[in-house]
Formats: C-alpha cells, structure tokens, sequence
C-alpha cells in the first residue's frame, strides 16, 4: 500500500503537467469513413516547352493579301473569300488599308488542307460555319461566338486575343472551352479571367499560362486532369471553389496567397475559405485530405504573402517542398500539420511566429532553419524528427 501511494500521487502529477495550457488551434471536425481512394500512377514528367511550341506554331510568314476577297465599308473590312490552299493561314490585319472586323459566313468552309489559322485581334464579328469541314488543330484568335465556339473543340494549340478596342480585362465565359479534350496548350492575353466551368474537363490540357490571370472562377479548371504544373503570378486577386477539382496530375503549384484571395480571415476554420484545400474541393479543412492532388510535391508562395494561414496546408500527405517568400510573417495554427513528407522548412527572417501545433505530425521533418527570437508555438513540432 505504502508503494501504490506514490505512484498514484506521480501520475497525477504527470497527467497535471500534460495537461498544461491549451492549444489555442482547436482540432478540426472529423470527416466520416470515405470510399477507398482509386489508386493512382504518377505521371511522367513532361518538360516539353509549351510556351515555345505556341509561339512555333503562330510565328509564320504573311499569306499574300492576294488571297482574300473583301469588302469594305463604313472604315472596315469584311473577309468574304480565301482562295489560296495554304495549311497555314495569316488573316491580315488591315484589308485594303481598312481594318479586318468581320469574317463572312463559311469563309473557310470546307478548307481541308487546312491546319493552322491566325486571325487579327481586330476582328469582332464571325459569320456563321466560317470554319466547317477544316482539318484545323491550331488558332489564334479574338473570342469566338456561341455560334462558332463547336469548332474549338478539335484545336490542340488555342491563343486567344483581346480586342484592343475593348475596356477592362479580358474574360474568358462560363463553359466556353467546356469539354474540349482535344486542347493541349492555351495562351490567354495579360490580365485574363476564367469564368465558371470555363476550361472543366479539358483532360489533355497541359499549358496555360496563369501567370496572366487575375481572377478564376468556381470549378474553371475542374477535371483538367494532365495539369502537372500551375503557375499564377502576383496578378492573381481571386480563386473560386474547386476551381482546380480533379486536376488529378498536378505536381508544382505557384500562388501568390492560400485560398479564395489574400484578404485576412477570422472566425471558425471550418467557416472559413483561405486553406489550400478549398482551392480542390474540400468545403472544410478537415476534408481537405482526400481532395489534394496525390501528387502535388511542390508548392512555393509568392513574394508579397504575409502569412501562412491557420491549416493552410493541414495533411497535404503529398507535399515534400515548400518555397516560402520573405514577406512571410507568420506560420498559423496547424498550417502544415500532418504534411507527412514534408522533410525541410526554411522561415524567412521576416517570420516573427509559428502557431500552435503548426507542423505537429510531419513525421519527415527532419530540418528547420527559424530566424532568431521568433515565437514559437506549443506543440509545434511534436511528432517531428528534426536534428540536433
């Protein structure tokens, strides 16, 4: 009896000691029991410069003015008629010293030869057919009709133009290149907007330069499954829901701020919309597992960030490099908790704090490199690995 005393008096104690403050990060919901994951190959890294195949396609040689029947009227030009038999077609951008405004209905019809088409960004009018029975795999155009907009879909390589006479920025509609599986690369004019569904289900789509968008709508990229790389610049202000859902191959994300934009959050987590997870389909941290890419090993925030949100990437199981930008401030509450491959954290010296539980459960985490004096939150890397 006199043993049993003590021992009971050290476990209190021990369990007193535990038990200490609380964290101020409060464990997420739990998710219910899913289907079993389908499991996935990891894609072969394509390193094929798309951004140059796009400019080798559009950079040829002027078809001769000859080529074309025109009329003119009120200072502009319609294309009535192409007669040549070129694969490769150079619409002007002045006709008889007028602008190119129109294309006439059935233009190229029934141009089998014919396989890549640039038209001039003046053009704002397209008749109806303009493009039927062509073997056409590349264009560069303004954006087409509802009317017209069929024949995208067996374009491989599609640069779109703004109008230059137009005001603000250029959008690109809900749905317009919705279910185009046959588009590989596409290049949007500087300060573009997705709209909803804008790009869903184009499965081979492998480039887009997103460095040039400043707002993505909801699901925009939903189903964009080849995506291996995304790369949004400093432009970018807004991000919807799901906009990158299913883009099942994605390894190295770019992004100037997680979640739906860069505005400061506050309230619940689980009411709140700056995690990485949102941006997969995942409406609350806690899910955010099963929506992540299985793939995505690299993640790097752009300079001007300030912080690291609260779960900001909360068991992103996948991630094993992550860039942070010297603007980083702070490190949230279990920003990076259960990012299992996660092996090395470099802070910037701006950093002055890094949350409660923050990289609790990175089991990999074997090196951080923090700026002196930083504060440091409890539990913040318990279950870590790191070296003496």
């Amino acid at each position: 009896m006199k043993r049993i005393f003590p021992m009971l008096l050290c476990i209190c104690l021990l369990l007193a000691a535990c038990s200490g403050k609380e964290e101020s990060i409060q464990e997420p919901e739990t998710l219910p029991d899913l289907p079993e994951s389908v499991w996935q190959v990891e894609p072969t890294l394509d390193t094929t410069d798309y951004a140059a195949a796009l400019s080798s396609v559009f950079t040829v040689a002027e078809t001769a003015q000859t080529e074309f029947a025109y009329d003119i009227a009120e200072g502009s030009a319609t294309l009535t008629a192409y007669t040549g038999e070129g694969a490769v077609v150079r619409v002007p951008a002045l006709l008889g010293g007028f602008p190119v405004t129109k294309i006439a209905e059935g233009v190229f019809q029934n141009r089998e030869q014919l396989k890549v088409l640039i038209l001039p960004a003046t053009v704002t009018d397209f008749g109806t057919d303009f493009l039927k029975n062509t073997a056409l795999t590349a264009l560069c155009t303004p954006l087409l009709d509802d009317a017209n907009k069929s024949f995208l879909k067996s374009i491989t390589y599609l640069k779109l133009l703004a109008d230059p006479s137009a005001e603000g920025s250029f959008v690109l509609p809900a749905h317009h290149l919705e279910n185009c599986t046959a588009l590989v690369a596409l290049e949007l004019p500087e300060g573009s907007e997705l709209g909803d569904f804008a790009l869903v289900n184009c499965k081979k789509l492998m480039y887009l330069n997103a460095d040039a968008l400043t707002k993505v709508g909801e699901k925009a990229l939903e189903g964009c499954s080849s995506l291996q790389s995304l790369k949004f610049g400093t432009g970018l202000i807004q991000i919807g829901f799901a906009a990158l859902r299913d883009c099942k191959s994605l390894m190295d994300l770019e992004i100037p701020f997680v979640g739906i934009s860069a505005a400061k959050q506050t309230g619940e987590p689980s009411e709140r919309t700056d995690y990485l997870g949102y941006l997969f389909g995942a409406e609350k941290p806690a899910f955010a597992k099963g929506f992540y890419p299985a793939f995505l090993k690299k993640i790097t925030l752009l300079e001007g960030c300030a912080e690291l949100p609260d779960f900001a990437f909360y068991e992103c199981t996948s991630l094993q490099t992550l860039s942070l930008p010297a603007t980083l401030t702070r490190i949230g509450g279990r920003a990076l908790s259960g990012c299992t491959a996660l092996t090395e954290l470099i802070l910037p010296d701006a950093c002055t704090s890094i949350g409660d539980a923050a990289c609790s459960g990175c089991t990999a985490l074997s090196r951080v490199q923090m700026p002196a004096g930083i504060s440091v939150g409890q539990n913040a890397f318990w279950g870590c690995p790191l070296e003496k």
